[in-house]
């Protein structure tokens, strides 16, 4: 298994701070999904069904960037935009931000 991470953190001045992060891996997935053959039973499948095997590992990768500073008295900073791409059974992609300021 391969994984692979960089990071890069810089200052702009003293009270502000810079940093890129990105890499992949891999996920692992629900072990039902990658043994099951039959669709379980349920009120919304009441006969057992053929299904397929989902990979048990697949990959995953993201990335970040962000800015974390305490430039206001008394208040610190953080605002990260990032990305998580990841081939999981719930087949999702995330792209979201987060800005946290908290007062000190």
């Amino acid at each position: 298994m391969v994984n692979f991470a960089t990071a890069n953190s810089g200052t702009a001045t003293s009270k502000t701070e810079f940093c890129v992060q990105g890499g992949f891996s891999f996920h692992s997935n629900d072990a039902r999904g990658a043994t099951q053959t039959m669709q379980p039973i349920s009120p919304d499948n009441p006969f057992p069904t053929a299904t397929s095997r989902i990979p048990a590992l697949v990959p995953t990768k993201g990335a970040e960037v962000g800015a974390h500073t305490t430039t206001l008295a008394h208040l610190q900073s953080t605002f990260s935009p990032w990305y998580l791409r990841s081939q999981s059974e719930l087949q999702q992609a995330v792209c979201a931000f987060a800005l946290l300021a908290r007062a000190i």
